[in-house]
């Protein structure tokens, strides 16, 4: 078996990689390192000569219009050079909410909805991976809610899971003898508040940011899922933070 992975060399695709290969997995690596420009298509004919599965972990660290252009842009090429090289299954890594109406207004989160609409309508059969947010992305969230100095964080419900959890789901879904289009969720065991996720891990790491806390501006639930899910066993790595029930 054959498999690429689209953002191999980032934080979750170089993780995939190296689970594929311990299997004996024959696995490319689609970064622009490698010669391969999903946002361009350039390399993309190459890359995938006798590949079965390409596996979509790519990502971009903006908010803006920029951002709803990576995703549906690089997911269609990925699609269209799929098809030429008879690619039998597509599989996207997502975020937990995609896909509901009352979801934020920034480019960031239209990319993933656009996204995942590409792959919705492929003629190939896609497998989409929501996830929550990972339990190493949390001192990350802090650092992107700081403002002069203080965590600005929301009262809203977050159930955060292990990467290492998120990687054996999108191995063994990249590996199913028989593909077909189907969405699965996955979240951590444990819900929290997001203000105390925050504070209680900037505690533990003796950073002494203050945590504001103030008022939702959408649902508190939007993070989280809603409906059926898979549920993680890895707990957070730090205890005594009250949990949300």
């Amino acid at each position: 078996m054959r498999v690429l992975i689209a953002g191999g060399r980032g934080q979750v695709g170089a993780e995939v990689a190296g689970a594929l290969k311990e299997k004996g997995v024959e696995v490319v690596i689609g970064s622009r390192s490698n010669g391969v420009d999903a946002t361009t298509g350039e390399g993309l004919d190459a890359a995938l000569v006798g590949v079965d599965t390409i596996v979509n972990t790519l990502n971009i660290a903006r908010f803006d219009d920029e951002a709803t252009g990576f995703f549906e842009t690089t997911s269609l090429n990925l699609v269209r050079a799929g098809d030429r090289a008879g690619v039998r299954h597509h599989v996207l890594l997502s975020i937990v909410g995609v896909g509901e109406e009352d979801g934020p207004d920034n480019g960031y989160w239209r990319g993933k909805v656009a996204q995942e609409q590409v792959l919705k309508s492929a003629m190939v059969p896609a497998t989409i991976v929501r996830t929550t947010q990972f339990h190493s992305w949390v001192p990350v969230l802090a650092d992107q809610h700081t403002v002069d100095g203080r965590v600005i964080a929301e009262r809203s419900l977050i159930q955060p899971v292990d990467l290492s959890e998120v990687v054996n789901l999108l191995e063994t879904t990249a590996l199913e003898p028989e593909p077909s289009d189907h969405e699965i969720n996955l979240a951590g065991p444990e819900r929290y508040f997001f203000d105390d996720l925050l504070r209680g891990t900037l505690a533990a790491a003796g950073d002494g940011r203050e945590v504001v806390t103030v008022p939702c501006s959408g649902p508190d639930d939007l993070l989280v899922p809603r409906g059926r899910h898979r549920v993680g066993t890895k707990t957070y790595p730090i205890r005594g933070i009250p949990l949300a029930h």
